[in-house]
């Protein structure tokens, strides 16, 4: 017969199968194993299940295994406890208890269970010398629960984690999309993947009558003085053995109500998370009539929940694609240690802001991409325009579009089919037993964690060769088994343990053309026409066969910042993507943090815990990169602010706590914030010449300097950004003379308020085909309230008409958008970037500017001159000159496009229920306008 032999404190001792304790003879829950309920569209099946199994004291009634009295996670120091979590007393089903007191040898069965009761207040002295019935009484008025449940099925790291407490509300999938508190893949494995081996610290010097002791810390029993909690009387046992054992006491009978302790299990329900909501106005007049030729049914077609954005690493092999909330356990702000918390010093109160990657990627647009209300819209219009006139194009249209907004899903539909078949039915899946929902789910999380940790370096391909073979959301992936990241050695035992993937070092994540992937989208002109009949109907431009949608990384390599060509020719002045918009500092400092919250050796002492060396995340002093992304899109982030519910996102970060009302409540704030700080400091600059007034006519130059890596504005087609030039009356405060004025709803108008012809661009009414040309210094100067500088990419199609679609960009007949610095015309190297790649940094139909020519176009300026009347008798110094830079990330236009265009899309709709109604005074852009820059003379 087998010996087994174990040391405790340096003494062996010595057990056999027989002399196991009775308890590990007992039976098992007889409960189904979680993962048969995986795909039950009710979310509390289980729960109720297991919470019905907890309540009824099933387990001690059952007679498991149990430890020996309740016991400390942390140390207790001047009134704070430490503990990873609260006070505890464990129980084991038969077949845990088995492999703990076998040496934790081998696996565990399926169905095993670990269960966790949690006592508060704490320390575990409070409740030194309580019998079991005083406990048990104590406990069940007042219960919470932490439970594993061993089901290899489930997910790559084999347990079905959760948490019941009392007046828990269920978990749903309604709003606010509060976090589930049981599944497989939770948070839980932020700790527990620290385990030495299945995820478990469990230990048998913990158990009732094994050789042993569990582990002591440090209690000053500074929680005395504040009145130690009581245990229940004889009188209030026997008034809970009265009733079904372990039913809750009556209120009157019930001791004194613990405080809850949260730090590191915030308990967060529907019930108790903040809504955060932002009432609407009603359609204001301005919109009304600017949209009057409009029939659009606002409706809102809300997407699925965030909680249903739930895929986990699977059991056996790894797929490439899982959702972030697999990631935001480790890679979120975590309030048990402040990790990644930083203290924002630029507010009075100095709230705790959210730098870490999950917490700021989540209101990045990026992280919104998937749910973008903007990109559904756009894709309505070009899905009606395909519905009619190239029906077969459709299918091929939509999936390459998905393949950077809906990228995970996407992209794992094809490496599980091996077909490139996702359509626009799959991120409205809400069903869970729809063999789509997986996708779907990936799908909504945009360019989401596992999609840039995943691309393949192409280092060894030249400049034109990753554009030919990556751009356009081609990227190729590295193994399932590994993500990518910029740092050395990193720790791999956490994250391989919970997911099945290690973290791997590769310097990729650093490069710019990570993010040329899908910032250059190459495109088929789909209704491009016969040579002859084409320029017939376009004499004025260059016809295309094929065109750039978005070029901004060309616009990068074309500038003097870039370093995939010739980098040492711009030394002291690169910088990449990742410079600009990843920083590694906040309020000018450098970040110095830890990149992930894991169980190491900085934690309370735990059993069976890996070894520290190859657990401990160092602290970086210098390197981290946040994921904020930000450009200066707030308009998108003010949509998920004000509509969160249509939308499916919770505005609240878990791990912070902030869904159960602690601070930071909201990182959307915080975003803004950033968004703005680059606009104000990294985006433009503007200077306004001394004016000269000879006669009536007064002259000026207002110049503005691009400040960004790439084209201002960049990106889709439809940005814009414009200058308002104002002369007021001095004493009178009167306006003399404005050139850019808008109404309530961005529409540029003139001094008397109407709305510019050009601002109906491309519509089906009268204006369609005004626009606003470029004007310079000083051969083209604006000389009427009518006229005003544009900084924008004008497009029309086959037919000559203005269109903002991506798929009939016939002609690129307007683009005066600034230049970078360092432009060329015949870029850094002709003999590495050449053809229709380099002529996309060119610019159109500006004129004999010679700020868009060579040399002086290497500066990244234009220069507008302003020559207008005045009333007579008009003296300078009674007069004050200004000029202010805006943006505009939707201009009415391109909404009047959209909603003309595909009525009854649902995406159409969903716009326009958000944008009639969106209250732009509770906004940093009031009247639909951003302020980049502003000057006087």
């Amino acid at each position: 017969m087998a010996v087994l032999l174990f040391s405790f404190g340096g003494a062996l001792f010595a057990a056999t199968p027989e002399k196991l304790p009775p308890c590990t003879a007992a039976a098992e829950s007889g409960l189904p194993l979680p993962s048969t309920y995986a795909h039950n569209n009710d979310p509390a099946a289980y729960q109720t299940l297991l919470g019905n199994f907890l309540r009824a004291n099933t387990y001690e009634k059952l007679g498991w295994c149990e430890d020996k009295t309740v016991r400390d996670t942390g140390p207790w120091i001047n009134n704070s406890y430490y503990g990873t979590h609260p006070a505890v007393r464990i129980w084991y089903s038969p077949s845990a208890a088995k492999w703990v007191m076998n040496g934790r040898h081998g696996d565990l069965p399926d169905g095993a269970m670990i269960i966790k009761e949690q006592f508060a207040p704490t320390p575990a002295a409070q409740y030194d010398g309580w019998t079991r019935d005083q406990l048990r009484t104590y406990f069940f008025n007042n219960y919470d629960w932490t439970i594993m449940i061993r089901d290899r099925k489930g997910s790559a790291d084999g347990w079905y984690w959760g948490e019941i407490w009392k007046d828990q509300t269920p978990d749903s999938f309604a709003p606010p999309f509060a976090v589930f508190n049981l599944g497989f893949g939770l948070y839980c494995v932020r700790c527990h993947g620290s385990a030495e081996s299945l995820m478990t610290f469990s230990s048998q010097t913990n158990i009732k009558d094994r050789p042993g002791e569990p582990l002591t810390f440090r209690d000053d029993y500074s929680w005395f003085w504040n009145g130690p909690v009581q245990p229940p009387s004889a009188a209030q046992i026997a008034a809970a053995r009265s009733r079904e054992e372990g039913a809750p006491l009556e209120p009157e009978q019930m001791p004194a109500h613990p405080v809850r302790e949260q730090a590191s299990h915030p308990h967060v329900s529907a019930a108790n998370m903040p809504r955060l909501a932002v009432p609407h106005p009603a359609i204001s007049n301005d919109w009304s009539k600017f949209f009057v030729s409009t029939r659009v049914n606002a409706q809102p077609h809300p997407l699925p929940g965030e909680n249903y954005d739930h895929v986990v690493s699977p059991a056996g092999k790894p797929q490439h694609f899982i959702t972030s909330d697999q990631c935001f356990g480790c890679h979120s702000g975590n309030r048990y240690g402040n990790v990644m918390l930083w203290t924002d010093t630029r507010i009075d109160s100095k709230p705790l802001v959210n730098i870490s990657p999950f917490g700021e990627w989540r209101w990045s647009p990026m992280g919104l991409a998937g749910r973008d209300p903007i990109f559904f819209a756009q894709l309505d219009s070009e899905m009606a325009f395909l519905a009619k006139y190239h029906p077969d194009q459709q299918s091929k249209i939509v999936n390459l579009c998905f393949s950077c907004h809906n990228a995970m899903g996407q992209r794992q539909l094809e490496l599980d089919t091996g077909k490139a078949e996702y359509t626009t039915a799959y991120p409205k899946v809400a069903n869970l037993e729809d063999p789509r929902f997986k996708y779907g789910a990936l799908g909504r999380e945009g360019i989401s964690c596992a999609i840039c940790h995943h691309i393949k370096s192409t280092a060894d391909k030249s400049e034109m060769q990753f554009i030919e073979e990556d751009a356009t959301g081609q990227f190729q992936l590295t193994a399932a088994d590994g993500l990518e990241g910029p740092f050395e050695k990193p720790v791999e035992i956490p994250m391989h343990n919970s997911l099945g993937i290690k973290p791997v070092h590769d310097s990729y994540t650093q490069s710019g053309r990570i993010c040329g992937t899908c910032h250059t989208i190459h495109l088929p002109v789909i209704d491009a026409k016969p040579a002859e009949a084409a320029h017939a109907s376009n004499e004025e431009c260059h016809l295309e066969r094929f065109s750039y949608e978005q070029a901004t990384y060309l616009e990068w390599v074309n500038s003097a910042y870039q370093n995939v060509i010739n980098p040492s020719k711009n030394a002291g002045s690169v910088k990449t993507c990742q410079d600009c918009h990843m920083l590694g500092t906040l309020n000018g400092n450098t970040i110095q943090t830890q990149i992930a919250a894991v169980e190491d050796g900085k934690y309370p002492a735990a059993d069976f815990r890996a070894p520290s060396n190859e657990l401990n995340v160092p602290m970086r002093a210098s390197g981290y990169a946040r994921h904020q992304f930000q450009g200066l899109n707030v308009f998108l982030l003010a949509m998920f602010d004000q509509y969160n519910d249509p939308l499916g996102v919770r505005k609240c970060d878990y791990m912070s706590s902030g869904c159960s009302g602690q601070e930071p409540k909201s990182g959307i704030p915080f975003a803004m914030r950033n968004f703005l700080e680059q606009a104000a400091e990294e985006t433009a600059k503007i200077s306004v010449s001394k004016p000269a007034l000879q006669g009536s006519t007064l002259t000026a130059d207002v110049t503005v300097t691009n400040l960004t890596g790439h084209r201002l504005p960049s990106g889709v087609s439809f940005r814009r950004a414009f200058l308002d030039f104002k002369v007021v009356d001095s004493q009178t405060n009167k306006i003399l003379f404005e050139s850019g004025a808008t109404n309530s709803i961005g529409a540029i108008v003139d001094m008397n308020g109407n709305v510019l012809p050009s601002e109906y661009n491309g519509s089906t009414g009268p204006g369609g085909h005004d626009y606003q040309p470029h004007y310079w210094s000083p051969g083209k100067p604006i000389t009427s309230d009518k006229q005003v500088q544009i900084y924008e990419e004008l497009l029309k199609d086959a037919d000559g008409n203005f269109t903002t679609s991506f798929l009939r960009q016939d002609c690129h007949f307007k683009d005066n958008r600034l230049l970078p610095l360092g432009w060329r015309k015949a870029g850094p190297d002709i003999s590495q970037f050449y053809g229709k790649p380099l002529e996309e940094t060119w610019s159109e139909a500006t004129g004999d500017d010679p700020h868009y020519q060579d040399p002086l176009g290497a500066n990244g300026q234009s220069v507008v001159r302003y020559s207008i009347q005045l009333p007579p008798n008009t003296k300078l110094d009674g007069i004050s000159v200004s000029a202010q830079l805006y943006y505009q990330a939707i201009p009415p236009y391109y909404l009047l496009q959209r909603f003309q265009q595909a009525p009854e899309g649902e995406g159409t709709q969903r716009l326009y229920f958000i944008t009639s109604t969106l209250d732009t005074t509770k906004t940093p852009f009031p009247g639909w306008k951003l302020m980049v820059a502003q000057a006087t003379p």
